[in-house]
């Protein structure tokens, strides 16, 4: 790949928000890792203050930009009346519900750390919004664990179906289907890989997982990238 061709892609990386979103939240997470990391390690408390500040102010900068997204949710919840699959409808309800309520906490602790508002409570604010979040990643697991049992018997049936009429097919082929299948799955196997380690964000948060803030910091530096990641492969094609 050409100078030329890397700097394009850059730009067009970069134009995109969520893309510029994600790099933003990669810095932040993997900042924090840094902060966790020096703080066992004997770094000097002039760098990790630095690094600290550059933490907080991605932090608030991030929370800004999602004001209003959970209008957004809200309006998910009322689309999610039209799924027909019970169980996916309800997962669905439920992790906008999830996310939506998050996203209010956010913004009140946001409100509150610009001075906009005072909480009386903070903290509880902080924790309650963390669980919130917590429950909207679960039930995106849950959807994503839903939707590949799913997946595996549709293609199960696809693949008895070639092995039993070749290429034969009306309007698309066996092989396709499966293609198209198999496609999904990747997609899926991808989103629950990173359902599952965003979920350790909050749940060390909460001190639902005995781990160390370290740990929180590196999932949501890999997420962050993976989400970049998503970003960027369309504009390698």
């Amino acid at each position: 790949m050409s100078l030329v061709q890397t700097t394009d892609i850059t730009i067009k990386l970069l134009a995109n928000g969520t893309a510029r979103d994600k790099l933003n939240r990669f810095v932040q997470y993997f900042t924090k890792f840094l902060v966790w990391y020096g703080q066992k390690n004997g770094f000097e408390k002039d760098t990790l203050a630095r690094m600290s500040n550059l933490v907080a102010a991605l932090a608030c900068t991030r929370k800004t930009m999602r004001l209003g997204k959970q209008l957004d949710h809200a309006r998910n919840i009322s689309k999610s009346g039209s799924i027909t699959d019970d169980i996916l409808r309800v997962l669905t309800i439920s992790k906008s519900f999830g996310l939506g309520l998050w996203l209010v906490h956010d913004a009140l602790g946001w409100a509150n750390t610009q001075k906009i508002i005072k909480l009386e409570a903070p903290k509880d604010v902080s924790r309650r919004g963390n669980q919130f979040w917590l429950f909207a990643l679960v039930s995106s697991l849950m959807i994503n664990v839903y939707k590949l049992r799913w997946n595996a018997i549709r293609l199960s049936q696809e693949q008895r179906i070639l092995k039993a009429n070749g290429t034969q097919a009306k309007d698309l082929s066996a092989a396709d289907k499966i293609k198209a299948l198999q496609v999904e799955k990747s997609n899926l196997v991808y989103a629950t890989v990173s359902d599952s380690l965003d979920i350790c964000i909050p749940s060390i948060s909460l001190e639902y997982l005995p781990l160390e803030p370290g740990v929180a910091g590196l999932c949501g530096a890999i997420t962050s990238l993976m989400a970049v990641w998503t970003q960027l492969k369309p504009l390698l094609k």
